[in-house]
């Protein structure tokens, strides 16, 4: 990048006299001008059929958890069982960055492995940067796992893949090339978000491995 805006800057300097030609603070103000009017880091949302606007509040919710599974172990044959306990679990996952990611979602990887009824007493995970995109790897995983969309043979080299994988590359691309190039165009252009390419990576670390 820096290569670049180099060569670009000294083939400017050597075309035009910059301090006496109108051009170049003619350009530098068209720029600075489009740059407030075609912001392209709409983030994108998925779709879902019958997707209710209103979320039920986390009562409701609770109550549905907790009586489904309820129902279901009265409905089986768990010896000593007791309606009057049920362990739950939250997640409190940390921010750090890829480490972050990597290690959040290792973590429940291994908790599930040791334990494969730890997901039936998960409520919820909370996640901030880095330990949000390691729980999103996780449940997508999990998701796939449950309905027999994995190729289960080498799953833990390949899952320590995805979650470790360079996810920073195209992000600074697009922030050095992408950006730039937006600013100067007067609408917004969606190739050209810089949001996507961070989202992409994701998908495309976790397609790939």
């Amino acid at each position: 990048g820096f290569i670049f805006f180099t060569v670009l800057a000294a083939f400017l300097i050597i075309k035009f006299n910059i301090q006496q030609s109108p051009a170049f603070f003619i350009l530098l103000l068209v720029i600075v001008l489009f740059s407030t009017i075609n912001d392209n880091s709409i983030i994108r949302i998925i779709s879902s059929p019958g997707r209710v606007d209103q979320r039920e509040n986390i009562e409701t919710n609770f109550q549905q958890w907790i009586s489904r599974r309820i129902n279901r172990l009265r409905d089986s044959s768990v010896s000593g069982f007791s309606d009057s306990v049920y362990p739950i679990i939250i997640v409190a996952a940390e921010g750090g960055g890829i480490r972050g990611a990597s290690w959040t979602a290792q973590a429940l990887k291994k908790l599930n492995d040791l334990n494969p009824a730890f997901i039936d007493h998960v409520y919820a995970i909370s996640g901030v940067s880095g330990g949000g995109v390691g729980s999103v790897f996780y449940t997508a995983y999990l998701h796939d796992r449950l309905n027999n969309e994995l190729n289960i043979s080498g799953i833990d080299k390949n899952f320590e893949n995805a979650v470790s994988a360079d996810f920073l590359s195209d992000l600074t691309a697009a922030f050095i090339f992408s950006d730039n190039l937006q600013r100067m165009i007067p609408f917004p252009v969606d190739p050209l978000s810089r949001n996507s390419k961070l989202e992409d990576s994701w998908g495309i670390a976790y397609r790939r491995n």
